[in-house]
């Protein structure tokens, strides 16, 4: 996780104008328990986060060379392909994107320059996911956007007596299997999107307090990581009295 740490810590230290607030953000996440454990396997989750922290680093960048047209526009390029990275990776990172344009606004780049670095994140983003989109059209004879595991994820975070951790309950088992074809995914997937927005207009309030929680399980007690280093089982890497978690 260094790469994400040092992207995170050049954040901080453009917002602020503080080399101290830089290598404490740095510090921060180079120290994160749940990034820690993760550092030693090649998962999806290590480089999300990077390509998240490289992103909101060149967002930052750009807000911070707006004059200067020529580093803005390699920040905007940043901005755009990490981003647009991203996405293909967890799509879920376009929820926060409108942000990207209220923190330049916010850092004074003015209303059309803002419009017009947004645009081209948009249409870098465009040129990533509408070929794979129609893949998938092609691949599984149905409309899916990245993937069809959406509706999975949703549902792990989004069900009754949700914490906030990863857990997969039977609330959101919908009767496909791993090897039912695309047919199957397709449906596993609407279904399981459905059963969590269920919840959710169920119980709109627990939203907040659920992604504050998620928050929580990464320093508190996410042992996922460690468990992708010892390949989830066949390989055992740690003994006591490393190993208090009680799993393996």
């Amino acid at each position: 996780m260094g790469p994400a740490a040092v992207a995170v810590a050049l954040t901080a230290r453009w917002a602020f104008g503080s080399a101290r607030s830089g290598v404490a953000a740095g510090l921060v996440i180079a120290l994160w328990p749940n990034l820690i454990s993760y550092a030693g396997a090649w998962l999806s989750e290590s480089l999300f986060v990077f390509l998240v922290a490289l992103g909101v680093a060149a967002v930052t960048f750009t807000a911070r060379c707006a004059a200067d047209d020529r580093r803005s526009l390699w920040g905007t390029a940043l901005t755009a392909v990490a981003f647009a990275a991203a996405t293909m990776v967890r799509p879920q990172v376009l929820v926060g994107l409108p942000f990207v344009a209220v923190a330049w606004l916010w850092a004074g780049v003015g209303w059309r320059r803002t419009v017009a670095l947004a645009a081209s994140v948009t249409l870098t983003l465009g040129a990533f996911v509408v070929p794979w989109a129609v893949r998938n059209q092609h691949a599984l004879g149905s409309p899916v956007f990245i993937s069809t595991n959406g509706g999975d994820n949703l549902c792990i975070g989004f069900h009754p007596g949700a914490l906030g951790g990863f857990a997969v309950d039977e609330y959101c088992e919908t009767g496909e299997g791993r090897i039912d074809g695309p047919a199957g995914e397709i449906r596993r997937n609407a279904e399981a999107r459905q059963l969590a927005l269920d919840h959710i207009r169920a119980e709109p309030l627990s939203l907040p307090w659920l992604s504050m929680r998620k928050l929580f399980w990464t320093y508190r007690t996410d042992d996922d990581g460690l468990r992708g280093n010892e390949s989830y089982g066949p390989t055992g890497l740690f003994g006591n009295p490393w190993r208090t978690c009680g799993w393996g």
